[in-house]
């Protein structure tokens, strides 16, 4: 039977199936695919399992414990809006199939889209270089009809949702915990904001499972086995964004990295990625979009010289803004405008979305 074929088993009975010890994935999948239903299952239950389990049948103890266990998951997951989506469901992710050890239960809350997904990930503690960057290669992606894919975890990841978001997109956030267990209390808001803008929180852990070290590079190989590619925007040497770079080399899949200075450590994992051909430099959106054959021909990002200015002041604050943040005492230094002008200029700008306010009074041009 193929993963895309009709399965006679229920719901409840797949996740009974879940809470057996000592289950592979591919055990599971070759339990279902095998037997009829749960039923047929137990009465004929290989030696090993059930002496692992210690089960005598479907109305003995350890399976009355176990039904309990399905029903209470059940409950959770009804409260908190959480669906079961097996490896059989014709909404499961096509490419998450083919990866080494796909999960044969996905647990979703939102709806998976028809579109193809992008996934971007970084490092945590992301400098004002990668945040730029993370803005910028989400909101084109998104623009371009590419759902992004991170972990909702702080930095790179909640920039990359959060302005596919800001562009109309939608995004996955595949998280290393049951969907009822999402901490801290941004990353909860975060993830409605998702879910109400036609995106999906994803996990392969049930309900009530709380995050733990070891579940996150396990969900990583999620992130990049949905994706057809990896972006890494800022990475140290070690990290989990490396790991998702790797799996998705693993898979086949197209990795590229965003180069940084030489010097910062935060860099030193992109740079890595592209000296040793595991990544594809990452010079813009479009670089990527070109490379994965998705570039539209009518892009509707702005092109500067069809920016109109209402006043001379105006532009020669803009022409003053590089790409690179400028704090406002520079621009000051730079056009000779009081500092009251400057700022009234700047907001106005700022609401032509031609540039951008940075914490500590800096300034950036918008990405045309």
């Amino acid at each position: 039977m193929k993963s895309n074929q009709t399965i006679r088993w229920t719901k409840h009975e797949l996740i009974m199936l879940s809470f057996l010890k000592g289950i592979s994935y591919a055990q599971m999948k070759e339990i279902v695919e095998q037997y009829i239903d749960l039923n047929d299952f137990c009465k004929n239950m290989p030696a090993s399992v059930e002496e692992r389990n210690s089960l005598g049948g479907l109305f003995d103890n350890p399976w009355k414990r176990i039904k309990t266990l399905a029903d209470e998951q059940i409950d959770l997951m009804d409260s908190n809006n959480v669906k079961l989506l097996s490896i059989w469901d014709k909404d499961y992710p096509e490419l998450l199939k083919s990866i080494a050890s796909p999960p044969t239960f996905l647990y979703l809350k939102g709806k998976i889209v028809n579109k193809k997904n992008i996934s971007i990930v970084g490092t945590r503690h992301c400098t004002n270089y990668g945040k730029i960057n993370a803005e910028n290669f989400a909101s084109a992606f998104a623009i371009h009809d590419l759902n992004v894919v991170s972990g909702l975890a702080y930095g790179i990841d909640t920039i990359a949702h959060t302005y596919a978001i800001k562009a109309s997109g939608t995004t996955y956030a595949v998280i290393a915990s049951g969907i009822d267990e999402i901490s801290p209390h941004y990353s909860q808001k975060l993830a409605d904001e998702i879910v109400d803008n036609d995106g999906a929180i994803i996990s392969e852990y049930r309900c009530g499972i709380k995050a733990k070290p070891g579940y996150f590079p396990q969900r990583n190989r999620i992130i990049s086995g949905v994706s057809i590619a990896t972006l890494v925007v800022e990475s140290d040497i070690k990290g989990g964004s490396m790991i998702t770079a790797r799996f998705a080399s693993d898979q086949g899949r197209e990795v590229f990295a965003i180069p940084g200075n030489i010097s910062s450590r935060k860099s030193a994992g992109c740079n890595h990625l592209i000296h040793e051909n595991i990544a594809a430099l990452a010079s813009s959106p479009d670089s990527i979009l070109k490379d994965i054959g998705l570039m539209k021909s009518n892009n509707i990002i702005i092109n500067k010289e069809s920016l109109t200015f209402s006043s001379e002041d105006e532009k020669i604050i803009f022409d003053s803004i590089g790409d690179e943040p400028m704090q406002i005492d520079e621009i000051f230094e730079k056009t000779g405008m009081e500092i009251s002008n400057i700022l009234v200029k700047l907001l106005e700008l700022e609401f032509k979305s031609y540039v951008r306010q940075l914490p500590g009074k800096y300034y950036i041009r918008n990405n045309f």
